[in-house]
């Protein structure tokens, strides 16, 4: 399957000023039936994130995240 999607992250800086990332999600997964009511997957997520500072910099933050689960139908 596909995932797509908004995301964002805030960091409270206390060094400086807060932070706010904002922008897409995107990735695939998979799951499998592994009898009538265990079911097992994977999906791997990437995060392209900007933030935009009042100064005009912009601060990225790319993201890729791997998850596992299991799944118990009933």
């Amino acid at each position: 399957y596909a995932v797509g999607g908004y995301g964002w992250h805030d960091v409270d800086n206390t060094l400086g000023p807060e932070q706010a990332f904002r922008g897409a999600l995107y990735g695939l997964g998979v799951s499998f039936l592994v009898t009538d009511r265990v079911m097992v997957g994977t999906e791997i997520l990437h995060h392209d994130l900007d933030a935009y500072e009042p100064s005009g910099n912009t601060q990225r933050a790319e993201i890729t995240t791997v998850s596992l689960r299991a799944s118990w139908r009933f």
